[in-house]
């Protein structure tokens, strides 16, 4: 969101707590019993995750017209991005927060 058109202003301990409360929801809502782990299927999150996102901001005035939508968008968009080549950078030092399986079948 551009902060200087945004009445709302960012609480980062909130946004962590919401964070880390999905993350949470996500590891303990499928984890597997037996094997105590949890398959993490991105693609579904991903989707799951944007209708969320889509039902939450049809009601906001960042999406009050198409205008105001399209420029939100573009702006969720750049952000992302700059959120992508962070955390690919912060894998690449090594920082991952949890080993990954991909479906072909190589572990990262």
């Amino acid at each position: 969101m551009n902060d200087d058109t945004q009445d709302y202003v960012r609480i980062p301990s909130y946004e962590q707590k919401v964070q880390d409360l999905i993350i949470h929801a996500l590891l303990t809502g499928l984890k597997d019993e037996e094997t105590s782990t949890a398959v993490l299927r991105v693609g579904e999150i991903v989707n799951v995750m944007l209708d969320l996102q889509a039902m939450m901001l049809a009601d906001s005035g960042a999406t009050a017209t198409p205008t105001k939508t399209r420029e939100f968008c573009s702006d969720f968009a750049r952000r992302l991005q700059r959120k992508i080549a962070h955390a690919k950078k912060l894998y690449a030092a090594g920082h991952k927060p949890f080993q990954t399986v991909h479906i072909e079948g190589s572990v990262n």
